[in-house]
């Protein structure tokens, strides 16, 4: 028989991680994260924690914002390579 090729990856996982030594301080807090503008979520995150959703691959425009509003963090543009794995981190600072 032939072999059957598997369909190449059209998505990719965008990690969101909250940055380990800015944030050290922060007690565990909620956030909205929005992906090409859209709220995909409201994790909470404490230190070190994080949020993996499924993308296509390609660039994509990371937001977030403290539920409490003591933090955001402005646009990014991150780039998912199909098939694999990006880590955005936010800073708390």
């Amino acid at each position: 028989g032939k072999g059957v090729t598997a369909p190449a990856a059209t998505t990719g996982i965008l990690n969101v991680q909250i940055e380990t030594s800015s944030c050290s301080t922060q007690d565990a807090f909620d956030i909205e994260v929005f992906i090409d503008h859209v709220l995909v979520g409201t994790p909470t995150f404490k230190v070190g924690s994080t949020a993996a959703y499924s993308v296509l691959a390609g660039s994509h425009t990371l937001g977030g914002l403290a539920v409490d509003g003591r933090l955001s963090w402005g646009s990014e543009t991150v780039v998912v390579p199909a098939g694999g794995q990006y880590t955005a981190k936010f800073a708390c600072q």
